[in-house]
């Protein structure tokens, strides 16, 4: 079959087809019919890549900086396996497009954001969320203010018999003692508060550390009722600390470290600061109706190097506020906060909230041009409107190398008539 003829093809049955999952067995029959010698699978999960037999080669969907599997091809039987044909990387090209537009057209995400990640600090955490939730133990979940501790808690309770039932959560730390105790066990014995609501749920106490030791020691004697509802606790101080102080019953303590579970902090979890930010885009572009195809990859290096004092909850609202900034579908680095906007990529420390942001808008369209041009400094230039020795002056200033960018086809070649 012709090239042309069979690339086609490869599009037309991707752009037709009702699910992308059912129809990538006939598109690898096509590719199995080009090429006899191989045999090709597809993983659309974007996850770690697969295990390679001897001869093998994987090439992976891509979309942006965003990786959406992976296209492996083998030749067994073949001591001596023939060169990868060249037209594969375009049938990758294509699944991943499809992908992506699906992707874009039919936004659904994640059912928790505690649950996104695929850090080995957050994967631990989540094999113990797991086993938690097989069990009505009381669970007492530790980390900083706002790495997702509310939602891990939701998630165990999902996930358990419990689910049923309701999810209540309580955290009285801005109310006065009286209230706090009515709140949670009502006004008469057996009579309202959350203890009553979540009675064949889950109750969720957020930042236990902070109860007086009263209301510790009617909890500690509700735990011991009949009729109490599943119990999940949470807290952001060291409870051992507390106890030693005379601050948090020993008691009280006992019961509640039976099954910890230590959440990292979000400076601690690596790419999976990417992978929240593209889950919360995915989010907030549902909820506002707008279309946000990637996020830059400036803005993905500021986002890795900041240090997240806020954690999680920071970052969703960076995000949240980034998507309603955007008006060309991406998220670039001028949409994110000033104290994100740094000079870090420069290496100089200019002064001032307008230099940081002149600063890093700077870099971020240099980036985005030398990587859409593949390094091809002339070809950069023109998209800016500079001069090629401007263009080179501004990536001096900020270190650009444009090998760094020859990461694709390089048939753009530099134009020695143009200055």
């Amino acid at each position: 079959m012709a090239e042309g003829e069979f690339l086609s093809r490869v599009a037309r049955l991707l752009q037709e087809a009702e699910s992308l999952p059912a129809v990538l067995p006939s598109v690898l029959s096509l590719v199995e019919a080009q090429w006899p010698w191989l045999r090709a699978t597809v993983s659309l999960d974007g996850g770690q890549a697969p295990v390679l037999a001897p001869g093998a080669a994987s090439i992976p969907l891509t979309r942006g900086p965003r990786v959406l599997g992976s296209l492996t091809v083998e030749s067994p039987g073949r001591p001596d396996p023939e060169p990868l044909p060249e037209l594969l990387n375009v049938v990758a090209l294509l699944i991943a497009q499809e992908a992506e537009l699906r992707r874009l057209a039919h936004p659904s995400p994640p059912a928790s954001a505690g649950l996104v990640g695929s850090s080995g600090a957050m994967q631990e955490v989540f094999r113990l969320v797991e086993q938690a939730a097989a069990s009505p133990v009381t669970v007492l979940l530790s980390g900083e203010p706002g790495v997702g501790k509310a939602r891990l808690a939701e998630a165990i309770h999902q996930r358990s018999a419990a689910a049923p039932g309701p999810f209540v959560l309580f955290n009285g730390t801005a109310l006065p003692e009286f209230m706090v105790e009515s709140g949670l066990f009502g006004h008469a014995k057996g009579l309202g508060g959350k203890f009553e609501e979540a009675r064949n749920g889950t109750l969720f106490l957020d930042e236990i550390g902070q109860l007086s030791l009263g209301v510790q020691a009617r909890l500690l004697e509700a735990m011991h009722g009949a009729g109490k509802p599943r119990l999940i606790v949470s807290t952001s101080r060291n409870l051992e600390t507390l106890v030693a102080a005379g601050r948090f019953r020993a008691d009280l303590h006992d019961r509640l470290k039976s099954f910890p579970i230590q959440v990292p902090p979000l400076r601690d979890r690596g790419s999976d600061i990417i992978a929240l930010a593209d889950h919360f885009v995915a989010g907030f572009s549902l909820q506002t109706g707008k279309t946000i195809k990637r996020i830059s990859t400036p803005t993905l290096e500021m986002l890795l190097t900041y240090p997240w004092p806020g954690n999680v909850r920071e970052l969703e609202t960076v995000i949240e506020r980034a998507v309603l900034l955007s008006d060309d579908e991406v998220i670039h680095g001028y949409h994110l906060p000033p104290s994100l906007q740094s000079s870090v990529h420069s290496g100089t420390r200019m002064h001032g909230r307008l230099a940081d942001r002149l600063d890093s808008l700077e870099y971020e369209m240099l980036v985005e041009a030398l990587k859409a041009s593949h390094g091809n400094i002339t070809q950069a230039a023109r998209e800016l409107g500079l001069t090629k020795r401007i263009m080179g002056l501004r990536m001096t200033k900020f270190e650009l190398d444009y090998r760094t960018f020859r990461q694709g086809p390089t048939d753009l070649v530099e134009d020695p008539e143009w200055n």
